[in-house]
């Protein structure tokens, strides 16, 4: 069976129209809500909602008209977690579309489409990327692929979404190319998938190149209540959701689109823990004995990002005054060198008498001692009037559950110019090895947080006192000059000691195993 198309988007297989005009000709009712996918003409699409509400049927079936209407061309349909998509989209097709249509190879899981006599055969490719890695999409670098479904999107960062595009392009004459994913409001990228088709922002990658335009991004939320038809195939399937705990019916029955499901920070609040100084200049009073300290986490092709962190009497959400950490500034960007992001750096900072500067634990390696980011960050700093830097604490679980405690009792607070952690804090998620961690992800949220984890933990936490502090605390104990001198000379000592280039241990092939 070869289905025709007609001008109102109808197909054989496929029908479009109002549920109360559809029939049994055709293989796929869509739902008033997939429905008004099919129809968008937006480049980029996003069924957000709860399960069973079609949003992955709305994938596999607008993969079924790009393949059916253009011969010739390829789509791919991908999943993080191969065992997921082979119960899902792959066991789809193998369902419901019927079987004449196509040839499927289980190894290279590709679905060659019969198109007819004469024109070439259209191609279904099933990818996953498990790592969630560049490298592992690398075999679809020079692919080309009119269309792209992102099944589960929240399970992606940014970065993988922003490397298929480059792939979203024709094979053959006559498609518009265009991307589409469906999600749970669930996982480390729904932050950029809310922002991008929710708020109607552009992310931080896209901010530079000014190339976000909002007409390109189409969203509709939907719930099982809009599936009419599996609501008849399982009407008991509701009840079963309805047995979830709060948190989780929240988003796989009512598809919440603003909370995640296993949020860590799910106390934090924007009325509670965001200052906006310009409606409210006396929220903070500012103590001049209390000098500022940055936070910062180095980053070239990752984002670099840094915070300026105070202690301060805030006015709480109830009236009383409490003395808090505050993050007042933020610098993030990328694809800068150590000197460019150092000058940027100074000039935000704009005369803050910044105490300490907590830097990456990694970028202090002793590979190469004198010339490890640290050391090139310090000189640069140096040049500027800056302090040295520090290495930060790397304590992740310590520094999740910190950070928790801290927003419980108003303790840690941010300005509103602050907005790449304002932004990253509600899409944080527990970590899936320890629950007590934050689940770590290849995103600008997680980089803003660990620099936020790197300054608050560093001055704050209370076991996790900086060697710098130790150091200076252990001067002013000394009685006099020579003392000191002779303190800091054998500090200067250890520290040479300690970071002395490691040496490759050379073995011989013929003893390797041994």
């Amino acid at each position: 069976m070869i289905p025709k198309v007609d001008a109102d988007g109808k197909v054989e297989l496929i029908d479009l129209r109002p549920i109360a005009e559809q029939d049994d000709s055709c293989v796929f009712q869509a739902t008033p809500k997939q429905r008004e996918l099919f129809m968008s003409r937006a480049r980029f699409r996003a069924a957000i909602g709860g399960r069973g509400s079609g949003k992955s049927q709305f994938l596999l079936w607008e993969a079924v008209r790009y393949l059916v209407r253009y011969p010739g061309c390829h789509v791919l349909l991908i999943r993080k977690d191969f065992k997921e998509l082979s119960k899902g989209l792959i066991q789809d097709l193998l369902t419901d579309v019927p079987s004449d249509l196509y040839k499927y190879n289980g190894s290279d899981h590709i679905a060659t489409w019969n198109n007819g006599p004469d024109v070439p055969s259209s191609k279904l490719f099933f990818g996953h990327c498990e790592n969630l890695r560049i490298e592992d999409l690398n075999q679809y670098l020079s692919a080309s692929f009119s269309f792209i479904g992102m099944d589960e999107g929240g399970e992606f960062p940014f970065v993988i979404w922003d490397f298929l595009l480059g792939s979203n392009r024709n094979k053959v004459e006559g498609p518009r190319p265009t991307m589409a994913l469906a999600t749970n409001p669930y996982g480390i990228g729904y932050g950029w998938i809310k922002k991008l088709f929710i708020d109607k922002q552009p992310v931080a990658q896209l901010e530079e190149s000014k190339s976000y335009d909002p007409e390109n991004y189409f969203y509709n939320h939907s719930t099982l209540l809009h599936n009419p038809y599996l609501m008849r195939k399982d009407p008991d399937y509701i009840n079963r959701l309805n047995l979830l705990s709060p948190e989780l019916r929240k988003k796989m029955l009512d598809g919440d689109l603003n909370s995640v499901t296993g949020q860590y920070y799910g106390n934090f609040s924007m009325a509670r823990h965001v200052i906006n100084l310009r409606d409210d200049p006396d929220r903070i009073k500012w103590e001049s004995w209390q000098k500022p300290w940055c936070g910062s986490d180095y980053g070239l092709a990752h984002w670099w990002v840094t915070y300026w962190m105070r202690l301060a009497m805030v006015r709480r959400w109830n009236g009383e005054w409490k003395r808090a950490c505050v993050v007042y500034k933020e610098l993030i960007d990328h694809e800068k060198s150590i000197e460019q992001y150092t000058k940027l750096l100074a000039q935000k900072n704009a005369g803050d008498e910044v105490r300490y500067i907590f830097f990456s634990p990694e970028r202090f390696n002793r590979i190469d001692p004198q010339n490890t980011p640290a050391a090139q960050f310090e000189t640069e700093l140096l040049k500027y009037n800056m302090p040295r830097v520090s290495r930060a604490s790397n304590a992740r679980v310590a520094g999740a559950t910190f950070i928790y405690s801290l927003l419980n009792s108003d303790e840690l607070v941010f300005t509103d110019n602050c907005t790449g952690i304002i932004n990253a804090l509600p899409t944080l998620i527990r970590s899936e090895l320890d629950l007590e961690d934050v689940q770590k992800a290849e995103t600008l949220e997680d980089d803003c947080y660990d620099t936020l984890r790197y300054g608050v933990v560093s001055l704050l936490h209370p076991t996790e006192k900086p060697e710098e502090i130790r150091h200076q605390e252990k001067l002013a104990t000394l009685p006099d000059l020579q003392s000191k001198m002779q303190y800091n000379f054998e500090r200067m000592n250890r520290q040479d000691e300690s970071n002395q280039a490691i040496k490759p241990k050379i073995v011989p092939r013929w003893m390797i195993g041994r």
